[in-house]
């Protein structure tokens, strides 16, 4: 047996296009958000460049804090996000190579872990580059502080290469930013200033700040990142055809038949029938319009609607009356334009409605019409709109109409 696959324009994931659009949004801003940024800080610290050596020390030094901010930015949400498939292809398929083995390996009292303290380093170092102004003090601060690489790098490749007996390539990307910091520190950064104590107390409060800050947030990026891969492993289950088709037949169906009810639209090739039962003035049911609108547009549903035209309210009873008039004259198109200029706009308004769609005795024709759809209302125990049939099945609790989209495919 051969399965051949066939790619049309309803082939992919759902919405993929505009996500993709929306990823590309992003990414477009935070570029640009980072051009800016270099752009401001150039104009701000205009006076530093003055000197071009001088300037190219600052932003080799700035450059390699940055480098290893985004490294360790990544080592950390490592912590979180342990199943990120970029992450996980950077630090494995080679062996004796896993990142996650050898950082939850080793952490201090409290859950401080060595992720925090390299990205509280970095982060720190940059944040106290622009608050002092790259002041010749803060330089000869970081020059001393660079030092502290001499000690953490041979004790990382030991560690790493004795004790776990397992590599991490972001951990030794760090060990490379951090020489590179010695190198260039003990090179052109000493005897720049005298260090000062506010130096010292500036650089330990961001420091020590950002590890409390993370070890705050921890927790709920853990607990959200959970509720995420529950919802996508539950999102997985109920959108199974199976699953579904189980649950549907469970379901109550329907004992009175509908046909020749309502309005019905039939698709080009349609493999489930959609009865919705609606309110003209239901909020829910006007925001279920475009899902099953655009079902419809897929070609594979039929769908037939219902009007539930309970209670005394005339005007409620006149708007069912006019939207049957319009279909009882006019073709699909029509009567889906008919519907969208109903159910899309905000402010549901009868008289414009009605100004748009004129129409005189048709809508006397209408009553017989809409005391079967009543009838047939009161005899299935209609108690509120939308209700949704599938194949003469009731849409499951435990299903939303959002995710017949995904379902009814």
């Amino acid at each position: 047996m051969t399965l051949l696959l066939e790619k049309s324009d309803k082939s992919g994931e759902p919405g993929f296009k505009a996500r993709q659009q929306d990823a590309f949004v992003f990414r477009f801003l935070c570029i640009s958000l980072g051009l800016i940024s270099l752009i401001g800080l150039i104009a701000f610290y205009q006076p530093i460049f003055a000197n071009p050596n001088q300037a190219l020390v600052i932003l080799s030094l700035f450059l390699i804090k940055a480098i290893g901010l985004f490294i360790s930015t990544v080592l950390l949400w490592s912590e979180v996000d342990k199943g990120n498939k970029a992450i996980k292809d950077f630090c494995t398929g080679v062996e004796n190579k896993d990142c996650n083995s050898v950082i939850s390996s080793f952490s201090l009292p409290g859950g401080i872990s060595l992720s925090i303290i390299v990205f509280a380093y970095f982060f720190s170092g940059v944040l106290f580059l622009l608050l002092t102004s790259f002041s010749g003090s803060g330089l000869q601060f970081f020059g001393y502080l660079s030092l502290s690489g001499v000690f953490i790098i041979p004790i990382s490749i030991y560690y790493q290469w004795a004790k776990i007996k397992k590599w991490c390539m972001l951990c030794l990307w760090i060990s490379t930013v951090l020489l590179a910091e010695i190198l260039l520190s003990q090179i052109f950064l000493v005897n720049t200033g005298s260090v000062q104590f506010q130096d010292l107390t500036l650089f330990s409060f961001l420091f020590i700040g950002t590890v409390v800050a993370w070890l705050s947030l921890k927790p709920y990026f853990l607990a959200k990142k959970e509720l995420q891969k529950q919802k996508t492993k539950l999102t997985r289950f109920l959108s199974n055809s199976e699953t579904f088709e189980h649950f549907l037949s469970g379901s109550r169906s329907i004992s009175n038949n509908p046909e020749g009810l309502g309005i019905l639209l039939k698709g080009e090739n349609a493999k489930y029938h959609v009865l919705k039962v609606c309110n003209p003035y239901c909020g829910p049911c006007a925001n279920s319009h475009p899902i099953l609108e655009e079902l419809f547009a897929s070609g594979n549903i039929n769908l037939q609607v219902i009007f539930h035209p309970g209670g005394e309210d005339a005007i409620r009873y006149k708007t069912i009356s006019h939207i049957m008039a319009v279909a009882a004259q006019a073709s699909q198109e029509e009567i889906q334009k008919a519907l969208d200029d109903w159910y899309l706009p905000e402010k549901k308004e009868y008289e414009a409605f009605a100004a748009k769609y004129p129409m005189n005795g048709e809508l006397k024709a209408q009553e017989s019409r809409i005391q079967d759809m009543l009838n047939w209302c009161e005899q299935e125990n209609i108690s509120y709109t939308p209700t949704i049939f599938i194949n003469g099945h009731e849409l499951p609790k435990a299903y939303s109409i959002d995710d017949l989209k995904y379902i009814l495919v």
